[in-house]
């Protein structure tokens, strides 16, 4: 019968699934709407029809350099809610700048900008922020249901090359209130060859968080269902568990390599879910070594040498969960990441959950009671 601890870890796992939200895809364009007609003054006379666009999630963006003076333009659809576009020097949203637009009920058009010291809105400070804005008045209004953002910033040296953030939420604010953004995406732009120039992060997160799913919340996690429940189709249980855990073990190295990779181009400090992501592949890496130095079935060592395996594995894959939640979360994934991964865990713990029940031997209901036996003879005797 299946140990009852394994359930208990099915459970832990499903209850430390975080929330996240999905990046927007990212596209780069040559051409954008007729800025020139639309922006006011001094807006309207820059060449914004040369000027390259970065489409996400409706919304388009068109930036201008000219020296070390770089003019953005951020346009859409709009309803309500704000829209933001910040520089920062990490690639993550604490510590960054950012320019934040938003039409009122009355239809006056907002813009301000935010320092981002949290991730609450009371640590979202408005009319602060280390971007330096021009003497060329930043703009937001509303056109024909579509909202344009418009401003100007100092860019110099080092600077010229930086990771901007865009963000939107649907709530609009009040009293200059930021509530969460629900859409979020991270590019980089380098101004110093001339025309800004747009790198793309997007694929290359989705594959690193491809990769540790597929390892840690898929292979892993179903192969050990295997020495589990289906141990009496020995040896070939023994063999599909070995060939599903070297593949997902093989899926978690290439994660890891390109999670590294990717920290490295993006520059970001991605500290928790990095060193976690190091911690959860060196078990890993220890059951993997066990597995060379397994006892044999009748060594008095094998059971310390089972417990080890089965607890190691266990943590190693509980932490694997926990860790590709809070990469989602950091890449700023969204639904679709999220309900992929809690339906996987959901799944997972209900196939471990029927299967424990049917491993479970019947009870026999009617159990025949034999009425003891008396020796007549020496009841008498005795008497």
């Amino acid at each position: 019968m299946a140990d009852l601890n394994f359930s208990k870890f099915v459970f832990t796992s499903v209850f430390c699934l975080l929330i996240i939200f999905l990046e927007p895809e990212i596209n780069v364009l040559a051409a954008g709407s007729d800025l020139e007609d639309i922006l006011p003054s001094p807006y309207d006379k820059m060449p914004w029809k040369a000027a390259p666009a970065t489409t996400w999630n409706g919304y388009s963006l068109k930036y201008i350099q000219n020296e070390d003076l770089v003019t953005f333009a951020l346009f859409g659809a709009y309803k309500e809610g704000w829209l933001g576009i910040g520089l920062s020097k990490t690639g993550g949203m604490v510590g960054a700048s950012a320019m934040v637009g938003w039409i009122a009920g009355d239809g006056k058009g907002f813009i301000k900008q935010y320092l981002l010291n949290g991730y609450t809105p009371s640590q979202v400070v408005a009319d602060k922020g280390d971007l330096q804005l021009t003497n060329v008045a930043p703009v937001a209004l509303l056109v024909q249901g579509t909202l344009y953002m418009a401003f100007q910033l100092k860019l110099a040296g080092a600077n010229m090359k930086q990771k901007v953030i865009l963000a939107s939420a649907p709530d609009t604010p009040q009293d200059n209130l930021l509530l969460k953004h629900t859409a979020k995406a991270l590019i980089e732009m380098d101004f110093s060859a001339g025309p800004g120039t747009v790198v793309d992060f997007s694929k290359q997160k989705a594959t690193h968080g491809m990769l540790g799913i597929l390892a840690w919340v898929i292979l892993l996690p179903w192969g050990t269902l295997l020495p589990a429940f289906f141990k009496h189709y020995d040896p070939q249980w023994f063999y599909i568990h070995i060939t599903v855990q070297v593949v997902g073990y093989i899926s978690a190295t290439l994660a890891s390599f390109y999670g590294l990779k990717l920290e490295s181009d993006m520059r970001a400090d991605l500290t928790t879910h990095k060193y976690v992501g190091i911690i959860v592949h060196l078990f890993g890496t220890l059951q993997v070594c066990a597995m060379c130095a397994r006892p044999a079935k009748d060594s008095s060592k094998r059971k310390y040498w089972n417990r080890y395996h089965r607890g190691v594995g266990y943590l190693a894959i509980w932490l694997g969960i926990i860790n590709a939640g809070l990469g989602i979360r950091r890449a700023g994934g969204g639904s679709s990441w999220f309900i992929a991964h809690i339906l996987l865990v959901v799944c997972y713990a209900t196939a471990t959950i029927v299967l424990e029940i049917l491993s479970k031997p019947k009870v026999q209901q009617h159990q025949t009671v034999e009425a003891p036996v008396f020796d007549v003879q020496r009841s008498q005797h005795v008497a």
